[in-house]
C-alpha cells in the first residue's frame, strides 16, 4: 500500500504537478514506514529522498513542457527578500566555528527542493486548494499505517517505529517529530480549507 501510494505520487505529478506538495509534506513519515518494511531503504537512506526530489523536479518540468510559465510573477520583493534570507543563513553557517559547512552540505538539497522547486509546482491559489484533499487523504492513511505498524511501540515516552538493530547500541528508530510535523500541517489544512465539492466525504476526512 505504501509503495502504491508513492508510485501513484511519482506518476501523478506528471499530470497534476500540484500533488508534489503532498509528497514533500509526507516525505519523512513515508520514509519511516517504508524503511520499517523494506531494509533496502535503510541501507540506502538517501534513496527515498532522491525519489521525492526527482518527483518534484519532474512536476516543474511538466509545467514547463505545458508552457504554463511556473516562474511567472516571481520577480518581486518577496522573492528577493526570501533569497536574501537564505543567503544570509548560508553565510552565517559558513562563518560558524563548528561543522557549519558540513551541515549546509547535508541540507542544501532540501532547501533547493522546498524553497526553489516546490513553489514552481503551485502556480495559482487554485492549484494549492486542489492539493489539500489529497493531502488530507494521505495524512489519514499514513497515520493509520503508522499506528498499526507491527514495528511501532512506545520508546522513552514517545511512539516510534523500530527500523533496525533492536536492543543494541546502534538501534535505529524513526523520529516521532516527523509524524507530528506532518500531522500539524494536515490539521491546519483541514481546519482552514473551505471544501467546494465532496460534501460529507471531505468533511469526514477533515
Amino acid at each position: 500500500l505504501i509503495l502504491a501510494m508513492v508510485g501513484l505520487g511519482l506518476i501523478g505529478v506528471i499530470f497534476r504537478p500540484q500533488f508534489a506538495l503532498v509528497l514533500v509534506v509526507s516525505l519523512y513519515p513515508l520514509k519511516q514506514l517504508i524503511g520499517s518494511y523494506l531494509p533496502v531503504f535503510v541501507q540506502n537512506s538517501a534513496a527515498f529522498n532522491v525519489m521525492v526530489f526527482a518527483a518534484v523536479l519532474l512536476a516543474v518540468l511538466s509545467r514547463i513542457a505545458k508552457r504554463q510559465r511556473p516562474t511567472a510573477g516571481l520577480l518581486n520583493w518577496l522573492t528577493a527578500i526570501t533569497v536574501f534570507l537564505y543567503l544570509y543563513a548560508t553565510l552565517a553557517i559558513a562563518w560558524s566555528p563548528g561543522n557549519g559547512a558540513h551541515r549546509w552540505m547535508d541540507g542544501y538539497a532540501y532547501w533547493a527542493m522546498n524553497v526553489v522547486l516546490l513553489p514552481l509546482t503551485l502556480i495559482t491559489i487554485e492549484d494549492f486548494r486542489k492539493s489539500l484533499v489529497p493531502l488530507l487523504l494521505v495524512g489519514v492513511i499514513v497515520a493509520v499505517l503508522f499506528y498499526t505498524n507491527p514495528n511501532a511501540s512506545w520508546y522513552s515516552g514517545r511512539f516510534t517505529i523500530y527500523i533496525a538493530g533492536r536492543n543494541t547500541v546502534s538501534e535505529i528508530r524513526g523520529n516521532p517529530l516527523a509524524v507530528g510535523q506532518m500531522g500539524g500541517v494536515v490539521a491546519v489544512a483541514a481546519a482552514l480549507m473551505l471544501p467546494v465539492r465532496g460534501g460529507p466525504v471531505v468533511n469526514l476526512l477533515r
